[in-house]
Order: C-alpha cells, then structure tokens, then sequence
C-alpha cells in the first residue's frame, strides 16, 4: 500500500468491500518488520520505514493494541 496512489488505495477499498473482506488487526513486532527490509527490498526499501513506523503506531494508538500493529484481510465465504 505504500506505494500506491490515492486512486489505486480506492480500487482496492472497492475490491476489500465487493469480496467481503473481513479487516483483522495484527500486533506486530515493529524493530523485527524494519529489519526485514534488509533482506526483502523487493517488497520494500529501507527508504519506506519511517512510514511502516508510523502506520503502525497509528494503528496501535486507533485499535488499541498493545504493541505497533498492522492490517490484513480474511476472505469471508457467504
């Protein structure tokens, strides 16, 4: 999502609500997520970290988690 433009993040709010995704928050461990950069810059640089830090913290603070946090999707079969 972080290289996405804003049309792009609508698509796929479109595409979470047409498939019926279900959002689940996830606490991650945000030091282990940054220094896998490293090592996958195919996913993402290192230049994309203080947004991770950022994001997640956002959604620790929003969902109330007790660690930095990050969003996934479930599919939920009708």
């Amino acid at each position: 999502m972080a290289e996405l433009n804003w049309h792009q993040k609508i698509e796929i709010y479109f595409i979470i609500k047409k498939l019926n995704l279900k959002k689940i928050m996830v606490p991650i461990d945000l030091r282990a997520k940054i220094d896998l950069l490293k090592y996958y810059p195919s996913q993402l640089d290192s230049s994309h970290a203080p947004g991770i830090i950022t994001r997640s913290r956002f959604l620790q603070y929003r969902y109330m988690l007790k660690t930095p946090g990050e969003r996934i999707f479930k599919f939920i079969r009708s």
